[in-house]
């Protein structure tokens, strides 16, 4: 595990991190330091300047939940039929919400720069449906999809 002092010493090299930095202040808690630390030794091919650059996106009981252990969803991946651009997490939700017998899942998400997000692994929703495929809700596929089942 990486020791929290490299990572606070670290801070200052990556100006994403220093408003990382700032956002992990203001919710005051050097426990959620040590909830991403888990989240990145559950994931090692998640590294810590990909995860604290999505930080102001991933609610504090998602991250709750992914630090508890992720795992890599390796199923056919169908796009779902309410599927809107960057809007992952409220199309799951509705999906999920229409379809009340399928899994909502939270994690990363890994795909090309299509997307727009800037980077390789993004925060990410995405659902199981019965057949237990990754239900997309965004029109790209990605490569990986790694999370945890939330409902």
């Amino acid at each position: 595990m990486m020791e929290l002092t490299d990572i606070v010493k670290s801070w200052d090299d990556f100006t994403s991190i220093k408003n990382a930095t700032k956002y992990l202040r203001s919710k005051g808690t050097r426990r959620s330091i040590v909830k991403y630390l888990k989240i990145i030794n559950n994931i090692p091919y998640i590294t810590w300047e990909t995860l604290i650059t999505n930080i102001k996106w991933i609610s504090h009981s998602d991250i709750t939940l992914l630090s508890k252990g992720m795992k890599e969803f390796k199923r056919e991946i169908i796009i779902s039929p309410n599927a809107i651009p960057n809007q992952c997490h409220k199309v799951a939700a509705l999906d999920k919400k229409l379809n009340p017998t399928w899994k909502r899942c939270v994690g990363f998400a890994m795909s090309d720069d299509t997307c727009g997000c800037g980077c390789e692994w993004h925060y990410h929703s995405f659902c199981i449906d019965d057949f237990g495929n990754i239900v997309e809700p965004t029109p790209i596929i990605r490569s990986r999809y790694v999370g945890v089942v939330c409902i």
